[in-house]
């Protein structure tokens, strides 16, 4: 998200509300965490389907950042890229710990950390030289859009197995 602002100044809007963008996705990412534990606990949705949602969601929203050309468009994608973004925040530590073992928690969370952590300082220079490279912005969205997707795949695979394997100890 460090280029949407910048991304959104070069479809002619200008700098004073692409700039706004961030703070939309920063305000609905504060919305989605407590929602997040409202849909678990009230509707008593899996938190591994509720996760891989949210990553699903995530990864449509940056295919559509690419394609937006408006800045309410724009807004609409960051506002539901942000939500998704809290839901997936709260719901890590939860969805480890159900798929790894309450025992194994800070071991996954490690590693999880550190791989968060690469991507975090790796991904904005290759997004810069992507941009620099293709002479577009859309490149890393689509990228970052294809990212969320395989991450939504592992994790919806990863529940999957571990369902299979607990349903096979019980019996």
């Amino acid at each position: 998200m460090t280029y949407l602002p910048a991304y959104a100044v070069s479809l002619g809007i200008e700098r004073t509300r692409a700039a706004y963008l961030i703070s939309i996705i920063g305000i609905a990412n504060v919305v989605g965490r407590p929602v997040a534990g409202l849909i678990t606990d009230c509707m008593s949705i899996p938190s591994i389907w509720l996760y891989s949602c949210a990553l699903v969601l995530g990864a449509a929203t940056n295919f559509g950042f690419a394609l937006c050309s408006s800045y309410y468009l724009l807004a609409a994608c960051a506002g539901i890229f942000g939500f998704c973004m809290g839901v997936v925040v709260s719901m890590r530590t939860i969805v480890l710990a159900e798929q790894m073992g309450v025992e194994s928690l800070t071991e996954s969370f490690g590693v999880v950390a550190l791989f968060q952590g690469i991507s975090f300082t790796v991904w904005p220079p290759i997004a810069g030289g992507m941009i620099d490279e293709f002479k577009s912005s859309r490149p890393p969205f689509w990228l970052t859009a294809g990212m969320y997707s395989i991450a939504a795949i592992c994790t919806l695979c990863a529940g999957w197995l571990n369902k299979k394997r607990v349903g096979k100890e019980i019996l």
